[in-house]
């Protein structure tokens, strides 16, 4: 199932939303999605499951809901393998979007301590796109908890 949906606050109830256009993510689950300013949404990683069974995710899309349109950006697949179940922050600027992705699960068992960003011009989206490992070695570590 592949199905996009939006709820409806006045009527109280769930719509699903046909025939999008683009570049048309394979269904997902434990992804995450964020949207930006009102203007898009972006998704990144989950899982899928088909005839060969499941697997992990490691590719991003912006949704536009004003013109049904899905588009695919570049996967940050040189930098780290797909992932479910992650948390993401949103920081968005005057001239650009920060997507910022932590955890999740990366094979199943283990979960992932890598950081990713994918930073997003706030003019042209699809354009320079880019995905970066954050550099953790400066952040405090706080002691285990007892």
């Amino acid at each position: 199932c592949n199905d996009l949906l939006v709820y409806d606050v006045v009527e109280n109830k769930w719509k699903e939303l046909q025939d999008a256009k683009g570049d048309i993510p394979m269904a997902r689950y434990g992804h995450i999605a964020d949207v930006v300013g009102g203007k898009y949404m972006v998704i990144y990683g989950g899982s899928t499951s088909d005839k060969n069974g499941s697997r992990f995710l490691n590719d991003a899309f912006l949704y536009f809901p004003d013109s049904h349109t899905w588009k695919q950006l570049i996967s940050p697949a040189n930098l780290a393998g797909g992932r479910m179940f992650a948390a993401s922050v949103l920081f968005s600027y005057s001239t650009f979007v920060e997507l910022v992705v932590f955890g999740g699960m990366s094979n199943g068992t283990d979960s992932s301590t890598l950081i990713l960003k994918l930073s997003l011009d706030n003019v042209d989206v699809t354009f320079g796109a880019e995905w970066r490992i954050m550099n953790t070695s400066s952040l405090v570590r706080l002691p285990p908890s007892c």
